[in-house]
This record gives structure tokens, C-alpha cells and sequence, in this order.
């Protein structure tokens, strides 16, 4: 794609993402137009607008976001050293490993070691066996989580369903200050590992032939994979689809360059994360659907249609 066309396209997204903003900032059980939000942003509005603005739903906005960035960036990188489309952070365990110790998981990683100790084959990790290991963790995870519920008071059950579903209600400032740099890091390092990753998609053996040690690689990568995960899920729950689609529509649009697909992955995870939000939180109010269903049921037809119309090879 040309450089003309890649910076319309980017500051579309970035026009289509300040829409989505003002829009989520307006609606709501307390509405007010474009132009209202406009002043209070800009210091005119009473103490009981800018609580609500200010204190509940930008932070909640921009958690959204970075949750999105997160997830899409997580996908990204998983996709590039598995060299598989369909592979997101749920498929090897690693949400379901949060969900279950969310703070030791996102300090640890722990389904990311435990993948890694299963999948061990004489001082190497096949990318097979990585990937396999991870679905069987995930499960065993999930089973966990399953036996936890069953045993869990009847009266906390709901929160702890709400929460494994994906929301965002409870989300603050204080969620907003660990998401942040721990994004900005992370970002930093993938797209300082962008060339070999570029060189992975051609496989392990040319990529060592080019230097690149592909174990330690495949270890920091999907480390860095993990923390964005645990994190995102410590925040809004488990969230599925948006490691998973928003990669592979952008791999279409914009080719398999990852200093090109981790920029444009970003700004369109961030882009769908809110709206998804913003839908599930006004649809239906006063009630507030976990937005891990509207997620899927974006996501769920979008990929399937993807998969029916599009057929070429992913990682070229």
C-alpha cells in the first residue's frame, strides 16, 4: 500500500476513533449533546457533569481503549510466531490462566510458563506443541474456574459471571494508570521486534539462517503477549474475538508487515473495544450487557463472513 494511502487510512482511524469518544461520552443514563461534552471538556460544566465525565466515563473510555490495544496487540503477536490466523490469546490459555489468578497471572504469566513447560522437547519449543499445549491449559483452566463458581456463595456469583464475560462497569483511573505504561512499554518492544517477526513469517529455519534466535524470541514475545493479556483481563474480564479479528482485518487490508500491522492494530482494537462498550452499556439500560457478548456477536459473523469471502494466504 502506498505511504499516502497508509496516512489517509491512519488519520481516518484516528478521526473515527475521537468520533467514537465524543459519542461514548455523550450517551448514557445522563445524555447530552456533542456540543455540551465539548464545554464540559473544555471547563464549562457544573460539578455534577464533570463528575460523570471526568470520574466515570473517560476513564472507563480510555480503559477501553488500551484493553483493546491490548488484546489486538496480544493477537498480532501470537498470530506472527505461530504463523496462524486463528490463534488469540483465549486459544492458548492465556486468558483463561488470568481469569483464574488474575493477580498472580498478570505478574507471573502463569498459563504462559506452564505452556512452555509442557511443550518442552529436548531444550527446543515447537511451535506445534507450544500451541496445542496451550489449548489443553486453557481448558484446564476454564475447568478450574468452572469448580470455583460451583463452590462460590450464590449471592457472588453474578458479579463473578459478569466480570468473566467481559466489563467494564468498575473501571477507573486507577485501572487506567496500570494499563497505560505497561501498554507504552510493550508497544515499544513489539515494534522493536517488528523485522523479526517480518522474518518468522517465513518460517523458524530462515529465520535462524537470518541470525534470529527464534527461541528466545518466541519466549520474550509471547512473555510480553502474556502481561498484556493478564492485565487487560485483570481490568474487564475475559473478552474473546478482538485478538483474533481485529488482526486478521487489518492483515487484509494492510498486508503482514508488522511495522505497518501493529500501529493500524492498535488504533482499530481500540476502535472496536469502544464501541463494543458503548453498545453494551447503553442498549439495554439499565441493565448492562457484558461486553465480551457484543464482542462475539461483532466479531462471531464478521469473522466467518472474512473466512467465506477471502480466500488467500495470510502471511504475505
Amino acid at each position: 500500500m502506498k505511504k499516502f494511502s497508509l496516512f489517509t487510512s491512519g488519520i481516518v482511524l484516528i478521526f473515527i476513533l475521537i468520533l467514537a469518544v465524543l459519542v461514548s461520552l455523550s450517551v448514557g443514563a445522563a445524555e447530552y449533546p456533542l456540543e455540551k461534552v465539548w464545554n464540559i471538556l473544555t471547563g464549562h460544566g457544573n460539578d455534577n457533569e464533570n463528575f460523570i465525565i471526568f470520574n466515570i466515563r473517560l476513564p472507563r473510555i480510555i480503559a477501553d481503549i488500551l484493553v483493546g490495544i491490548s488484546l489486538a496487540l496480544s493477537g498480532v503477536v501470537l498470530q506472527a510466531i505461530f504463523r496462524n490466523p486463528l490463534v488469540e490469546p483465549y486459544l492458548l490459555g492465556i486468558s483463561g490462566g488470568s481469569a483464574f489468578g488474575v493477580v498472580i497471572a498478570t505478574f507471573l504469566g502463569i498459563s504462559f510458563y506452564v505452556d512452555f513447560v509442557v511443550a518442552r522437547v529436548r531444550n527446543t519449543t515447537p511451535t506445534l506443541t507450544l500451541l496445542l499445549s496451550g489449548i489443553i491449559v486453557g481448558t484446564l483452566f476454564s475447568a478450574l474456574i468452572m469448580i470455583m463458581m460451583t463452590l462460590t456463595e450464590s449471592e457472588k456469583l453474578h458479579g463473578i459471571l459478569s466480570w468473566l464475560f467481559g466489563s467494564f462497569a468498575h473501571s477507573g483511573w486507577d485501572d487506567v494508570k496500570i494499563l497505560f505504561p505497561i501498554v507504552l512499554v510493550c508497544t515499544f518492544l513489539f515494534y522493536f521486534f517488528s523485522r523479526d517477526m517480518n522474518a518468522v513469517l517465513f518460517g523458524e529455519e530462515e529465520a535462524k539462517h537470518l541470525g534470529i534466535d527464534t527461541e528466545n524470541l518466541k519466549k520474550i514475545l509471547i512473555l510480553l503477549a502474556t502481561l498484556l493479556t493478564s492485565v487487560a483481563v485483570s481490568v474487564a474480564g475475559i473478552i474473546g474475538f478482538v485478538g483474533l479479528v481485529i488482526p486478521h482485518v487489518v492483515r487484509i487490508i494492510f498486508g503482514s508487515n508488522h511495522k505497518i500491522l501493529i500501529p493500524f492494530s492498535m488504533m482499530s482494537g481500540g476502535i472496536f473495544m469502544l464501541v463494543c462498550d458503548t453498545l453494551a452499556r447503553t442498549i439495554a439500560m439499565p441493565v448492562e450487557i457484558p461486553v465480551g457478548a457484543i464482542t462475539a456477536m461483532v466479531g462471531a459473523p464478521l469473522f466467518i463472513y472474512l473466512l467465506r469471502k477471502k480466500k488467500y494466504e495470510y502471511f504475505t
